[in-house]
């Protein structure tokens, strides 16, 4: 069985104390992005791209129709974001439409101290990035449901 977003959560707050500063967190965000797959150039499609970030976003949800599972797939052409991605991928890919709602990421940034040190227009990307995600399982929940 998968681990659950909680323990997910705490796992990156863990990681994220054995840094002593916020460059090191940063350089963390960044290795964590340069581990993410990236999308092909023909899912970067304007359909795809997460409106009110300030760096390309895209964002592809695939649900498994036996098992109604969400998995996203991300990418941005930002080092840092796509850092950023492939930790809220952590949290929401693979999960039911209902977890991925329920989710609020927010305590857990806040322990990271993400919401300190992320520019305003950072911040405001990954609220839009999460409200994508939020919003598609939604679309999947109702159309399951």
């Amino acid at each position: 069985m998968s681990a659950t977003q909680q323990e997910i959560a705490q796992e990156l707050v863990d990681d994220f104390s054995f840094f002593d500063d916020w460059k090191e967190r940063y350089m963390y965000i960044i290795e964590l992005g340069g581990r993410l797959p990236g999308l092909d150039s023909n899912d970067k499609t304007e359909a795809n791209r997460v409106q009110g970030c300030t760096s390309n976003a895209w964002l592809v949800a695939d649900v498994d129709t036996a098992t109604s599972l969400i998995t996203f797939r991300a990418d941005s052409d930002s080092q840092i974001v796509r850092g950023l991605i492939a930790i809220l991928l952590m949290f929401f890919s693979a999960r039911s439409p209902a977890e991925i709602i329920d989710f609020d990421v927010t305590p857990y940034f806040h322990e990271m101290t993400l919401d300190k040190h992320l520019s305003r227009s950072r911040s405001n990307g990954l609220n839009f990035m999460i409200k994508k995600m939020k919003e598609m399982a939604v679309n999947c929940q109702n159309a399951t449901g």
